[in-house]
């Protein structure tokens, strides 16, 4: 239905029926944009092909209680533009992610704290034993805002979004930092 053009060298075109309506990985439930933004943006942990939890950006966690979680980050991370990722910008996109009343991939009412104890350190506290909380967490890709608001948020994904149209086209470039 659209003009046909010739593919530009390099260039590797994957067609969706529709992209994210937004670049933030908690207000989508769509596992197409899902797919998309997993190219650019990381959980902390990951399920393999088994359904096991793997590492991601997170090396290790552990329960020091029933209502906790701890997850110690990987210190060799940065982002898209360069910055290390912290804990501290991991717990901020997290509490963004459990008091946006528009989220859809966190259980807001389970999770009564998120916070950095340390830069490479994130803690979880939950008003119940949340044992399935790393299950959870593998659905929900980590970004940071970008240096301003014409910038998309950025990840640690083995690509950038180079600019995106809401339920549209996203074009994502190879990071070279990756």
């Amino acid at each position: 239905c659209r003009e046909r053009r010739p593919p530009l060298r390099g260039q590797l075109v994957v067609a969706y029926p529709i992209g994210p309506s937004d670049l933030v990985s908690y207000l989508s439930a769509d596992e197409a944009a899902n797919s998309i933004l997993r190219n650019a943006y990381e959980p902390l942990v990951d399920l393999d092909a088994d359904l096991r939890i793997v590492p991601c950006l997170a090396t290790n966690w552990y329960n020091p209680d029933d209502n906790s979680w701890v997850f110690q980050l990987r210190h060799d991370v940065r982002l898209h533009d360069g910055r290390p990722l912290t804990a501290y910008q991991v717990a901020e996109f997290l509490n963004l992610a459990r008091t946006d009343a528009r989220s859809v991939r966190v259980p807001g009412g389970l999770i009564r704290a998120i916070e950095a104890r340390d830069a490479h350190t994130v803690v979880f506290r939950t008003s119940r034993p949340v044992g399935w909380l790393p299950t959870q967490l593998a659905r929900l890709l980590i970004s940071v805002p970008g240096n301003s608001a014409e910038v998309p948020p950025v990840g640690t994904g083995p690509y950038v979004v180079r600019s995106w149209t809401p339920r549209g086209d996203t074009v994502l470039e190879a990071s070279a930092a990756y």
